[in-house]
């Protein structure tokens, strides 16, 4: 099983930049890709394991696969 490494970056944006990023998941992720409505309810289930890394989204806007 493949896991992404999510590392932060101390960087400020500039006016003209995007707030928002664009993420790419291949295949593999998306297999494992869980949206989660209650944190502490997930933290106790099956799918949360060891290594696993939470990405934040806007729920503002809306997201669709690309291909």
């Amino acid at each position: 099983m493949k896991w992404f490494k999510f590392e932060t970056e101390d960087q400020r944006y500039k006016e003209h930049e995007p707030e928002g990023m664009l993420v790419y998941l291949g295949p593999e992720a998306l297999k494992h890709a869980i949206v989660v409505n209650d944190f502490e309810v997930f933290q106790s289930s099956p799918e949360c394991v060891p290594g696993g890394r939470l990405l934040e989204v806007s729920r503002q806007f809306s997201y669709r696969l690309r291909q």
